[in-house]
């Protein structure tokens, strides 16, 4: 499928938004946005909006991975090995109720 500079541009593009929007997830995420930034220590700055972006750029993550795959075949699949960072928010509360729904320790 990437016979040509323009299919391999698509990749490139939607492969610099997965990995971006995985890498700004990975930013957002409390425990590593203190660790970079500590200034936000004690601050509100990581409620409100904060978690509402965490909530939302896993799906934008997801629809860029798609939209990505469906434009380059099977070359798209790549755009999944982010997929940890990219889902974060949302694999982390599933493990969360899963241990819970277990009866392993829960919060």
């Amino acid at each position: 499928m990437l016979d040509d500079w323009k299919d391999r541009l698509v990749l490139l593009r939607y492969g610099l938004l997965s990995y971006g929007i995985a890498a700004l997830e990975w930013l957002m995420n409390p425990g590593n946005a203190l660790a970079i930034f500590p200034s936000l220590k004690g601050t509100k700055a990581l409620e409100g909006p904060w978690i509402a972006a965490l909530c939302i750029l896993p799906l934008v993550w997801l629809i860029v991975v798609v939209v990505g795959i469906k434009k380059t075949g099977w070359w798209g699949v790549v755009l999944l090995l982010p997929i940890w960072w990219g889902m974060y928010w949302y694999i982390i509360w599933i493990l969360i109720v899963l241990s819970c729904a277990t009866g392993h320790d829960c919060l």
